[in-house]
């Protein structure tokens, strides 16, 4: 079960003790422009160690927390890479812990999202994207990082997505009728919007890194131009905090395409403020 060398913040890996627990999915079978994304759950952990615990925005120290990595899941096959995650998670949230997870591709989301629907039956979905990963297939699959956000509808169909500037034709046109979207020109203002929205009800929160402006985080799958800044991300995952969150992701990090290594330092530090903002 557990392959990585290095766990986030050097966390303990002890199960029984925490209270959150950090899995990482080193996957990226389908995607189809820039693989790498296997490596991004090792990279997020060795940047993790070059970013403090403490985040002066809460006051708060991840130090104060009962937190473990519990490594890495074994990855392949994509059906059995779901049903893996989805085991692992189903385990987690039985014993009423608190799941991060590190992609990884974005399709791992659907094996997270399958197990806390069993736990949360009115579970929200909010997706920090540049895509809107809404095709029902893309060449010829069904499960794919270009289909994830349709899978995780067809189960979970109550879906916010912020950021968004890139999408088929088609995937808009369902969008329209089907899910909320919101581009990436006033994060704050959509972000109140969704709070005020959602209310108390239960929320998964997907974190593409891609939603950031490639200025921002060049190492990932997919960049796409006019993104938000590191800081509006920040912020929207500070306020989303006020909600009802019972787990979240980071996915889509490819260290492979970035020397400088600020995509891994800016997903681990946007790991720490999450747990902060939703968990502490």
């Amino acid at each position: 079960m557990m392959n990585s060398k290095s766990t986030f913040m050097n966390f303990s890996r002890k199960f029984e003790d925490a209270e959150i627990c950090i899995l990482g999915v080193p996957f990226d079978v389908t995607e189809t422009y820039r693989r790498g994304a296997r490596f991004g759950p090792g990279s997020i952990r060795e940047s993790s160690l070059s970013v403090e615990e403490y985040s002066q925005g809460f006051g708060l120290d991840l130090g104060d927390l009962r937190i473990a990595d519990l490594g890495d899941i074994e990855a392949g096959d994509v059906k059995e890479t779901l049903k893996g995650i989805e085991e692992r998670i189903s385990e987690i949230i039985s014993k009423d812990k608190l799941p991060v997870v590190l992609g990884g591709e974005h399709l791992i989301s659907l094996g997270a999202v399958r197990a806390l629907k069993k736990k949360h039956e009115d579970l929200k979905i909010i997706q920090f994207d540049a895509h809107l990963d809404l095709r029902d297939e893309y060449e010829g699959e069904r499960l794919s990082h270009s289909t994830v956000m349709r899978r995780i509808y067809d189960i979970c169909n109550d879906l916010y997505q912020i950021g968004i500037r890139s999408g088929s034709r088609e995937e808009f046109d369902f969008a329209k009728e089907n899910t909320r979207i919101y581009g990436a020109d006033d994060i704050s203002a959509s972000i109140s919007d969704v709070i005020e929205k959602i209310g108390d009800k239960p929320v998964y929160v997907s974190i593409d890194i891609d939603v950031l402006d490639p200025a921002y985080a060049p190492g990932t799958s997919n960049p796409e131009p006019c993104g938000i800044s590191t800081r509006e991300l920040m912020d929207a995952v500070h306020k989303i905090g006020k909600l009802g969150v019972v787990g979240f992701d980071v996915v889509e990090v490819c260290p492979g395409y970035d020397k400088s290594e600020v995509t891994p330092i800016t997903a681990a530090k946007i790991v720490r403020e999450g747990i902060l903002s939703f968990f502490g």
